[in-house]
């Protein structure tokens, strides 16, 4: 019976569901049992791009669990946060058979102990460190010793679910107040489920460096492949589990759509918040028969893309004022080429999620090889360096031997830039990278042979991007997994080629020309854009974004600099004024690319008053400050002795004698004051100065944290009012810092 749904299900493609069943057949007992499951729950694209013997691993890895640790396991939990194979996007490998070999010896019958050593040991083993989107598989990352939250926060549940500790990976698609995302971890112990950062250890639980702001989300999200039961929507791949109540304050948002009177029903409704000079999705929901969508959300503004009867409808709200509304979307018919401007209101401040911690024990960080070195020795030996040099960092640590003996195929004497990047270079988009080009250029010989293939191909609407030699082989895939597959085959055949704004081109004629794989005449035509002002910090100060039906499609910086023709359609630009609060001055534009533009940037001003915030110090750093109370501000400053930076800040200080009649001063110290500052002996010369010293990297982090400013950047500055309450941070030097302080005191 089971096997019948399964055949069911990967009816889509004979030559899968055949390997398929044929694979679950060849097991018995629980392996063929835990088999069924995960292939009743993944998706298409998933079956396709796991290798069946790494699932193997997952499985027995679970039966030795089930038979002994997990025997008394609730059957959900076990299966779903146990079993799994999938925490993100990773390629999924076999890991959980060698973390039992290297994990169970340091196990106890504690699992608060158990979760503290593992996460302990994982530090040990992988760092922070940023790298680009694509998340590498679990053995990988142990291998290379770094990787972004999502690379530790997978790498960390993979080793607690090899031990029997049911954990999942939670996320902030994006956040509101500031610009990037985060990712950490849940467990279940002791009966419920408990927060932790990955590669992160602490000494108790529902403690990390994250938690300011986690309290300021907008979204908090788990993910999970099974369905559950309560789910706040599915993209095609994963259901997503609205968390965001256990970490910020929330509030219940309930929308009503109607047009002409009449209930929207059915209307696509995309949830932005701002980040990195743009507007971001944190969630994508549908309206009832009602027309009404419902969400559990953050306080703060949101932007809403409704699409509905083929129209865009652009909408600002605020979730606590507009927390139950009705949205007449005749009042929101799109205006085009026109600024509005506006505050954008962030959720507040709050310490909700704070607390003390015992002190936490050294970490010594063992330092990883180069995890690749075959792979490099290959390229070399087959004279592909150059190639090997315009790798970026992460595919030099997990691509694979045979990968670069495919390349060789394509030309061995190309080695200008152009042909480095569109034609040897086998990197399309973040896909799994496999051989593929002996194959590809023994089967097409044209262009013409591979967009009638394509014609052929079956389009999935799951969100996992499998390889393009697996596309090829089964002959289905989502929209994305084509396109990369067109490149990869053009390639093949030496056609250069390229994927931008996740659209296709080929080179013709010494310049690149959109192609449209899809035959759908709607994406043909092409215009300039450009852009006049100060282009600067694109993706930071200001963003360019398609929309289009199946989300939006962030124009990336190289079509700016480069000056590319963008496809014809809506768009929408934004310039952003990030508030040391959180909120933002951002003024937005929406464009009819329907012929060539010329726009000049514009930036939103903002009164003074906008710039405050109200941020809580930690109880360790208010601790050591003495309040008499005696002055209305305080000024605090984090630093170390003849830093560059630091010795700006105190210099503008020490000129300003007025300004330093009205604050209570402190000066903290990362480590030990020697004296040798001789700007700061000057200060301490011309006012009362309370000195701090030794306050380590721990407390630095979460002065940092909580003024939500870099706290890794030197010195952090804090105004705060007569009871410790910051009313205005940053970290660095700012040019004109005692005139700011003063029109703040002055307000």
């Amino acid at each position: 019976m089971e096997l019948n749904k399964i055949k069911d299900k990967f009816s889509i493609s004979p030559k899968l569901e055949k390997e398929i069943v044929s694979f679950i057949e060849s097991q018995d007992g629980l392996v063929r049992e835990f088999l069924t499951y995960l292939y009743q729950s993944m998706s298409v694209s998933d079956a396709i791009f796991t290798e069946r013997e790494d699932l193997l691993d997952y499985c027995k890895a679970a039966k030795v669990l089930r038979e002994g640790r997990c025997k008394d396991m609730e059957e959900s939990l076990f299966l779903d946060y146990i079993l799994y194979h999938r925490v993100n996007t990773e390629r999924v490998t076999a890991n959980r058979t060698k973390f039992q070999e290297i994990l169970f010896p340091m196990l106890t019958d504690d699992d608060f102990e158990n979760v503290k050593r593992i996460n302990y040991w994982a530090a040990s083993q992988v760092v922070y460190q940023t790298t680009d989107t694509r998340t590498l598989e679990v053995m990988k990352i142990w291998e290379s010793g770094f990787g972004r939250c999502g690379e530790e926060s997978t790498f960390f549940v993979s080793a607690c679910r090899a031990c029997g500790i049911p954990a999942r990976q939670l996320y902030v698609p994006w956040w509101s107040h500031c610009d990037d995302n985060h990712a950490w971890v849940e467990v279940y112990v002791n009966g419920k489920w408990q927060y932790l950062g990955a590669c992160e250890p602490e000494e108790i639980l529902n403690k990390g460096w994250f938690d300011d702001a986690s309290a300021r989300a907008m979204l908090v999200f788990s993910k999970t492949f099974p369905k559950p039961k309560h789910f706040t929507y599915f993209d095609g791949e994963a259901y997503y589990v609205n968390r965001t109540s256990n970490y910020a304050d929330t509030i219940d948002f309930k929308l009503k759509f109607t047009l002409n009177k009449q209930v929207a029903v059915g209307a696509d409704i995309e949830f932005q918040v701002l980040n990195f000079g743009g507007f971001r999705t944190i969630t994508r929901l549908t309206t009832d028969d009602l027309g009404e969508v419902e969400l559990e959300v953050g306080i703060g503004d949101v932007f809403l893309i409704c699409r509905y009867l083929g129209e865009n409808y652009f909408i600002r709200l605020n979730t606590k004022l507009d927390n139950e509304k009705n949205i007449d979307l005749d009042n929101f018919k799109s205006e085009y080429e026109r600024w509005e401007e506006f505050i954008w209101q962030a959720p507040s401040p709050s310490d909700r999620n704070r607390k003390d911690t015992p002190k936490k024990k050294e970490v010594k960080y063992i330092e990883k090889a180069f995890p690749n070195e075959n792979a490099r020795k290959t390229a070399f030996s087959l004279g592909l360096e150059n190639l090997w040099e315009s790798l970026n960092e992460k595919d030099k640590r997990d691509i694979r031997v045979e990968v670069l003996e495919d390349c060789k195929l394509t030309n061995e004497s190309l080695a200008d830039d152009i042909f480095l990047k569109y034609l040897l270079n086998p990197r399309v988009y973040i896909e799994h990278l496999k051989p593929c080009r002996k194959t590809f250029s023994k089967h097409f010989k044209c262009k013409e042979d591979i967009l009638e293939f394509i014609d052929e191909i079956r389009v999935l609407k799951d969100k996992v991007l499998a390889s393009p030699v697996d596309v090829f082989n089964y002959k289905v895939g989502n929209k994305l997994s084509i396109k990369v597959f067109a490149v990869a085959a053009f390639r093949s055949i030496g056609i250069l080629s390229k994927l931008e704004d996740e659209q296709v081109y080929i080179y013709n004629e010494n310049d690149f020309e959109l192609i449209d794989i899809f035959n759908e005449n709607s994406i043909t035509e092409t215009y300039k854009l450009e852009f006049k002002g100060d282009l600067s910090y694109y993706g930071v100060k200001w963003n360019l974004t398609r929309i289009v039906d199946e989300g939006c499609i962030y124009i990336e910086e190289k079509s700016i600099k480069d000056k590319s023709n963008l496809v014809k359609g809506k768009y929408l630009l934004t310039t952003v004024n990030r508030l040391p609060n959180g909120n933002a001055c951002v003024k937005e534009m929406l464009i009819d690319l329907n012929k060539n533009l010329e726009i000049t940037l514009s930036y939103m001003e903002t009164e003074l008053k906008n710039i405050l915030s109200h941020n809580k110090l930690p109880e360790s750093i208010k601790s050591k400050l003495e309040n008499d109370k005696s002055k209305k501000y305080k000024l605090v400053i984090l630093t170390d002795e003849n830093s560059e930076p630091s010795r700006h800040v105190v210099n503008e200080l020490c000129e300003d004698e007025s300004l330093l009649n009205e604050l209570d001063l402190f000066i903290l110290f990362k480590e030990k004051y020697l004296q040798k500052d001789e700007s700061i002996k000057r200060l301490l010369s011309k006012t009362k100065v309370n000195i701090i010293e030794n306050i380590g990297d721990e407390l630095t982090e979460s002065f940092g944290r909580s003024l939500f400013v870099n706290h890794e950047l030197l010195p952090i500055v804090s105004l705060c009012d007569e009871d410790f309450i910051s009313v205005y941070g940053f970290s660095g030097y700012q040019v004109g810092t005692t005139t700011m302080l003063e029109s703040i005191i002055k307000l």
